[in-house]
Parts: structure tokens; sequence; C-alpha cells
């Protein structure tokens, strides 16, 4: 992918490739060179966007929470009452990456 020209997308594609990594392996278990080489970038550039791992992790907690807040925004800002909002679900897949994160070890289940 490369980040000449395009910065934002090799950035959105250091996070969707760290989301899976730290979801299959954990914190510990990720590795930055498998985040570089799934984003199709090289170490160098992950770091300039990230000054380390933990940074990552965070920007990906970020991400992650960020989406779901949103959906969960979204639901409740509808124009119903509240008990009739409950049982709508927010447009959330039970597959998607933050399933598979324990708040803990961030391992998957």
């Amino acid at each position: 992918m490369g980040s000449r020209g395009r910065p934002e997308e090799s950035r959105a594609a250091i996070l969707d490739a760290a989301v899976r990594e730290f979801s299959r392996e954990g914190v510990a278990g990720a590795r930055t060179d498998a985040i570089a080489r799934a984003a199709r970038v090289n170490k160098a550039l992950l770091y300039y966007y990230f000054k380390d791992k933990e940074a990552l992790y965070n920007a990906v907690l970020d991400q992650v929470f960020g989406g779901l807040l949103a959906a969960i925004e979204e639901v409740l800002s509808r124009d119903l009452p509240p008990k009739e909002k409950i049982p709508m679900r927010a447009p959330i897949s039970i597959t998607s990456p933050i399933t598979l994160f324990t708040l803990g070890s961030c391992k998957p289940k």
C-alpha cells in the first residue's frame, strides 16, 4: 500500500491490521512486524504514526470503542420511548473484533 500521497489510508490499514493481530494474539503476543506486513507498510511507517506498541494498542481501543459508542448513541437518539429502545440492538456484529477482546488480556475468547 505505501504511504506516498495516501497517509490516511496507510494509517487506517495499520489500525485494521492491528485490530486483527491484537484480537488473535493478545497484547503480549502481537508483533509489530506482523501488523506492518498485514498493513503492507514498513515498520518505520508504523512507528511514524504510533510511537510504540502501547500507543498502537490505545489507538485500536479508541477506534473499536468509538465505533461501539457511536452505534449505541445512534440507537439512543431515536425518537422512541425508553422501553422501546431497550430491545433495539445497535448495528454491531457479534463477530466484530471487539467481541474477541477480554479486557484483561486482549486474548480471543
